[in-house]
């Protein structure tokens, strides 16, 4: 199961704890979607590396995996994209 729209809205950091929420879009798919969406909502690579650390510390990732988690990352994109194609007020980020 994935979240597939996981990014800083649908995440809820207490005491600590990191829990993610909204799970509408959840579902089957590849276990490497949601890394390499939260890899879009971090500018700074020093974010991206520590969300790759954590992974880590529950799974390896082998060098396939790195490419999985970059062509997921641009996917996500064009998925944020096709989700605010009625919203005017992004199109010029288009």
């Amino acid at each position: 199961m994935i979240h597939s729209d996981l990014g800083l809205g649908n995440i809820i950091i207490h005491n600590g704890l990191v829990s993610p929420i909204d799970f509408g879009l959840c579902g089957h798919g590849p276990f490497l979607f949601d890394i390499g969406g939260l890899m879009g909502t971090f500018d700074h690579i020093q974010l991206r590396k520590a969300v790759i650390d954590g992974y880590l510390k529950h799974r390896p990732l082998n060098q396939s995996d790195y490419f999985s988690i970059e062509a997921f990352f641009i996917a996500s994109i064009y998925f944020f994209m096709s989700m605010h194609l009625h919203n005017i007020k992004i199109h010029e980020w288009f």
